[in-house]
């Protein structure tokens, strides 16, 4: 059950990061994509920082700035390389 689990959100989290990048989409569409991604993005780094501050352990504080910080770098040289 994890697996298959895993491999539907490999397929929907691919898909949306493929059409969110891609021009042939509509661009509310687009909008609506990277909106999700990004709450995905802040979900995930926020749930480590809060585990890693609630448990004492600070590499999962760190681990979750660090998956904030990539994404966010990521997301603006997509941005800049677009414009």
């Amino acid at each position: 059950m994890d697996s298959l689990l895993e491999l539907v959100l490999e397929i929907v989290v691919e898909g949306a990061i493929g059409a969110a990048g891609s021009r042939q989409v509509p661009l509310p569409v687009r909008l609506v994509l990277g909106g999700l991604l990004l709450a995905l993005l802040l979900g995930l780094s926020g749930l480590l920082v809060w585990v890693g501050l609630d448990t004492g352990r600070w590499f999962l504080v760190a681990l979750g700035i660090a998956i904030l910080l990539g994404g966010l770098f990521r997301a603006r040289t997509a941005v800049r390389r677009r414009k």
